[in-house]
């Protein structure tokens, strides 16, 4: 986790620290101890719920400049995330056709040395 947290650690400005849903995962208090000693305590947040942290991360967000949010960790957790997102995008699609997310999913690319791209 600190290798993470140090690689981030230049280009955030606040982390939101949660957990997966996998039996696996370090539990958000023991990430968050973790994490204060490469952010400091005043730049993290801990919430265990993975979807609550996701919200208090996009709240987060200054309206001023482009800004985004980044889900970084364990495949799990990601996981976690999209199948949120998937969900939200279901529901409000039956009640309402019309309706688009707050946020966008996208994919990155990647191009390969000949010349296709990969997800």
């Amino acid at each position: 986790a600190t290798g993470i947290f140090e690689a981030l650690d230049d280009v955030v400005t606040g982390v939101v620290i949660t957990q997966s849903s996998s039996t696996r995962a370090i539990p958000a208090d023991e990430l968050g101890s973790i994490a204060s000693q490469v952010f400091g305590a005043d730049r993290i947040t801990v919430i265990a719920n993975p979807i609550e942290a996701l919200a208090a991360a996009q709240e987060m967000l200054p309206n001023d400049f482009k800004a985004a949010v980044v889900v970084a960790g364990s495949i799990s957790l990601v996981g976690d995330v999209l199948a949120a997102h998937q969900a939200d995008v279901d529901m409000q699609a039956d009640l309402d056709d019309d309706w688009q997310p707050e946020y966008e999913v996208q994919e990155i690319y990647q191009e390969e040395e000949d010349g296709s791209e990969d997800a």
